[in-house]
């Protein structure tokens, strides 16, 4: 696993680590809170007892007739955009009834997402949820402060990965020579490079506009 030989060399202190499920490791938490970081992670099967454990915290209470129900300190934030033709609305719920239960180092709160998606064409609704937990204490941390610190990692999908994978096409490569794999990776860094640095955010849009303009490219190329 890189991760840990990667934070060895940055200064942690005071920086939040986010990542997804392959660096849910209790290890690699513990370094980052040694290091004066704090760490948000995403609980998925990789981590089974876990998630179980999160997943049965925040599902619906039963109620039985004659009996109350425990008492819960879940605190939530939603938000709202609209945007592509579509409606999602993010709620975020946490709660640190599980810092004593849990097997996890410098755990302080687990938190449930949710994220429903309306197209606003066809009316059809999708439903995601995921767990998470956190080192950032409820005084540091809020849901809405969690909620965009989680955010920020879907930033880094959507403008790294997403763009590799889709945008150029990369997951549908049927190459089987690693040399010609890695050739390919360069030529991708190169021309995610000097988009971003011509200012085009949208890779998509920027590929229509050059395969219609090659001498627009083209001074692009001559000027490096």
């Amino acid at each position: 696993m890189v991760a840990p030989k990667l934070l060895n060399c940055l200064d942690l202190r005071k920086k939040v680590v986010v990542g997804d499920a392959m660096h849910t490791q209790r290890q690699l938490s513990i370094q980052i809170v040694r290091a004066g970081g704090h760490f948000v992670w995403i609980v998925k099967d990789n981590q089974a007892n876990t998630r179980k454990a999160i997943e049965q915290l925040f599902a619906p209470e039963k109620s039985i007739p004659g009996l109350g129900n425990p008492a819960m300190d879940f605190r939530s934030a939603q938000t709202v955009e609209k945007q592509a033709g579509r409606l999602e609305q993010r709620t975020l719920t946490v709660s640190s009834l599980l810092n004593d239960y849990l097997d996890w180092p410098h755990l302080q709160q687990v938190f449930k997402l949710e994220r429903r998606f309306t197209n606003l064409s066809t009316g059809e609704v999708e439903c995601e949820v995921q767990y998470g937990l956190t080192s950032l204490s409820p005084q540091h941390a809020s849901p809405e402060r969690l909620l965009e610190i989680v955010r920020s990692e879907w930033g880094i999908e959507n403008g790294l990965h997403y763009r590799r994978d889709v945008t150029y096409q990369e997951d549908q490569t049927r190459m089987t020579n690693k040399t010609m794999g890695r050739a390919m990776a360069i030529i991708n860094n190169l021309v995610i490079s000097l988009l971003n640095s011509q200012g085009f955010a949208n890779h998509a849009h920027a590929r229509r506009v050059f395969d219609a303009c090659p001498h627009k490219a083209l001074a692009i190329i001559c000027g490096l």
